[in-house]
């Protein structure tokens, strides 16, 4: 049994000092509802300071939300674990979500994180990028803003309950190898979203196959009609981008994978052929970032 000393209620909260031994560690660690990813140097560095009895463990509090799950302080718990070592800890129970998404500690607590704790989300790293490319794009900064947003940890969770429907085009990348060989994950995920967003209820409500996943199925396949067609065009530029090996000349930012993508799309959906597929984003005239046109 834990001794618990200096017992503090406040608006729900307990706040706690405890003895934390291994067992109970094991314990705590068990209640995670979905497990951050373990970060072992960080567990090392922990050992080494509980060994080097370095490590002041009460100076920061681990938190358990209102359903009595852990929810902050895996690594210190594991590195508990791994030492054998008892060791006093402030304990934090009946914490709000709110104020868990707030949590900021030496080993930062990022939107992908949130995801896959408080959604269960499975990668929550591909889905955070690919939401962020999506947020920038609703809010007309891409390119110039398509390596951040405004999002933080909170508004992540948010704006992903208004786009659960993500997930779906990350689990699709993440079992298409031969995307990931074109384009970074967040990236494929982000404009798969967008195509099949704009594709879905139309030809579905026409009866007809989706076109925006008969588009990645042929990009993913190499399935098209010649050299002219857009599918072909656009793995040719992308392919050689990806394999440049940050050459100058034949490197592309993530705004211009995407808006290749999309112009790939519009005019592959619309029957067009081309001979180069570009994108000028720079000049006097400057193309816009491209929209992803719906099919009739």
């Amino acid at each position: 049994m834990r001794e618990a000393r200096h017992v503090f209620n406040h608006d729900g909260r307990t706040v706690t000092v405890e003895n934390v031994t291994p067992e109970l560690a094991h314990k705590y660690l068990s209640s995670m509802p979905n497990n951050r990813r373990v970060r072992h140097r960080v567990v090392k560095e922990l050992v080494a300071a509980i060994t080097t009895g370095e490590w002041f463990p009460t100076i920061e509090p681990i938190h358990f939300d209102i359903g009595g799950h852990l929810r902050n302080g895996q690594h210190r718990l594991t590195a508990i674990e791994q030492t054998g070592a008892t060791l006093e800890m402030l304990v934090v129970r009946g914490a709000t979500e709110d104020e868990i998404d707030a949590i900021d500690t030496g080993n930062r607590r990022i939107p992908g994180d949130v995801l896959s704790l408080r959604h269960g989300v499975a990668d929550g790293d591909t889905t955070a990028a690919a939401l962020k490319f999506l947020f920038n794009y609703e809010h007309g900064w891409m390119p110039a803003g398509s390596g951040r947003s405004m999002l933080n940890n909170h508004d992540m969770g948010v704006y992903f309950t208004e786009h659960p429907a993500i997930v779906k085009s990350v689990q699709y990348v993440n079992e298409t190898p031969s995307l990931r060989k074109l384009g970074s994950k967040g990236t494929m995920a982000f404009c798969h979203y967008l195509i099949t967003q704009a594709t879905y209820r139309v030809d579905i409500d026409a009866g007809r196959e989706d076109r925006g996943d008969k588009f990645f199925h042929c990009l993913e396949r190499e399935i098209y009609d010649g050299n002219n067609d857009p599918i072909y065009r656009l793995r040719e530029r992308l392919y050689r981008a990806k394999n440049s090996y940050g050459s100058g000349k034949e490197r592309l930012t993530v705004a211009d994978v995407a808006a290749l993508i999309i112009k790939a799309w519009n005019m592959w959906v619309t029957g067009k052929t081309i001979t180069r597929l570009a994108w000028r984003n720079y000049g006097d005239n400057p193309e816009p970032f491209p929209k992803p046109l719906s099919p009739k």
